[in-house]
């Protein structure tokens, strides 16, 4: 699975649904030497966290870091970093910041899983298991389904992100994807080896105790 291109909206909870305030894009590029089974780099069972925070005049920067002790994988993800992922227009988001962590979860969804970083595709984030290079699904002999979850926190009570966009690459062609928070449910069926999909109701917010957005695979494939 690949979330190269994942696009929120974020705003402030008590706004109109129109009055969305900023457009912030992740893409995880993984470098193309740590490709396939040979080159692909273990997180382990530690998270991945994004630190965005917004200054004076509305400019949102990202600090990606991880709690994992590889050194390859912590050159990759400090890569991630930038002084300008997204503007934001309302003037209390100002000096605000909030936090975006994925984790990795298999079987039941209780037990915490080791992510992987590969580099095909320009770069995917994977669960070990039967490929440790996807994210396996119910079917999987070893370790599914697998999960890969986010949630979010921040200094103010009241931040929401809106999912619009995911990515994925490495694959299998067959695969049905599902993307899904506490309400809404997106599923993707046949997805092929690589694209984008957009998105329609997804949502994680930071004053709602046990909010999440979690990407799985449907039934016995694997992606």
């Amino acid at each position: 699975m690949k979330a190269r291109a994942i696009v929120y909206s974020v705003f402030i909870t008590g706004l109109s649904a129109g009055a969305s305030l900023a457009n912030i894009t992740l893409d995880f590029n993984v470098n193309a030497v740590y490709s396939g089974s040979g080159g692909r780099q273990i997180v382990g069972q530690d998270w991945l966290q994004f630190n965005f925070s917004v200054d004076g005049s509305g400019t949102v920067s990202l600090d990606a870091e991880t709690g994992s002790a590889n050194a390859n994988v912590q050159t990759e993800v400090n890569l991630w970093d930038s002084p300008d992922v997204g503007t934001v227009t309302d003037s209390r988001m100002f000096g605000e910041s909030f936090q975006l962590t994925a984790t990795a979860t298999d079987q039941s969804g209780t037990d915490y899983a080791n992510i992987y970083l590969q580099g095909d595709h320009s770069g995917v984030i994977a669960i070990q298991g039967t490929n440790a290079g996807r994210i396996d699904g119910a079917g999987s002999t070893s370790s599914g389904p697998e999960f890969l979850t986010w949630t979010l926190t921040s200094n103010s009570t009241d931040v929401v992100l809106h999912f619009s966009q995911w990515a994925f690459g490495n694959a299998d062609a067959n695969s049905d994807m599902r993307v899904q928070d506490l309400d809404t449910t997106n599923d993707f069926n046949n997805i092929g080896l690589s694209g984008t999909f957009d998105l329609s109701g997804m949502s994680v917010s930071s004053h709602i105790g046990g909010d999440f957005l979690s990407l799985f695979t449907k039934s016995h494939n694997t992606v």
